[in-house]
C-alpha cells in the first residue's frame, strides 16, 4: 500500500516530467518573453518611473531645509496639426496637395448617384467593399486602368450644395482627379 506522502511525490515527479516536454518548453519561453516585454512597458506607461517628490528634512533647532530645486522640465514636443482642408470653391476646383475639391449645386443624393455613374462611365470598377453611403456623407471607391485607387468623398454643404473631394492613387494625381470632377460637372448639366 502506498502512503499519501509517497503518492504526492509520484504526482509531482510526473508533473515535472510532463512540464519538461518540448511543447511546454516552447510555451514557457513565450510566456517568459511576454512577461519581460510587459515588465519593460508597464513602468513607463503607468508613470511609476518618476521619483517621489523630496520632503523638507528637519534640522537642528526646529528649522527645515528646503528641498533641492528640480531641474527645468523639458517641453513636450507635440506634432504640428495638419492644415485645415481646402474649402470647396464656388466655381471650378481647387487642389489641396493630394485631392481635388469642387462644389456642385444640387441635392446630395443626385450628386452621389452621378458620382457612381461617372465611375462606371470612366470604366473605374466600383469597389463595394470600401464604398459606403450615409445620410450626411458618401465614399465611393474604384480603381482606374493603372490599378490605382480612385476615391470620391462626398458631403453636403447645405440643402442645395455638395462638396466632392477626389483622390487618385496614394499621393494623389491632380490631372486624373480633375478629369473625374469635370465629368461629374458635365453629367450634372453644368458647363
Amino acid at each position: 500500500m502506498v502512503s499519501s506522502g509517497e503518492k504526492g511525490v509520484g504526482l509531482r515527479q510526473s508533473a515535472v516530467r510532463a512540464f519538461a516536454c518540448p511543447e511546454w518548453r516552447a510555451l514557457r519561453l513565450r510566456l517568459a518573453a511576454g512577461a519581460l516585454a510587459l515588465a519593460a512597458i508597464l513602468p513607463a506607461s503607468c508613470g511609476r518611473s518618476q521619483t517621489p517628490p523630496a520632503m523638507d528634512a528637519p534640522l537642528a533647532g526646529g528649522k527645515t531645509a528646503a528641498a533641492p530645486a528640480k531641474p527645468a522640465a523639458t517641453p513636450v514636443r507635440r506634432p504640428t496639426p495638419a492644415p485645415p482642408p481646402v474649402a470647396a470653391p464656388l466655381s471650378g476646383c481647387s487642389w489641396d496637395g493630394e485631392k481635388s475639391v469642387a462644389a456642385f449645386p444640387g441635392p446630395f443624393d443626385r450628386v452621389v448617384d452621378t458620382g457612381v455613374l461617372v465611375l462606371r462611365k470612366l470604366q473605374f470598377p466600383l469597389d463595394t467593399k470600401f464604398s459606403r453611403r450615409a445620410v450626411d456623407s458618401a465614399t465611393l471607391v474604384g480603381t482606374n486602368q493603372d490599378e490605382r485607387q480612385v476615391r470620391l468623398d462626398i458631403r453636403p454643404l447645405g440643402n442645395q450644395r455638395v462638396e466632392v473631394r477626389v483622390k487618385v492613387g496614394v499621393a494623389g494625381d491632380r490631372n486624373c482627379s480633375e478629369q473625374v470632377l469635370d465629368e461629374i460637372r458635365r453629367q450634372l448639366g453644368r458647363p
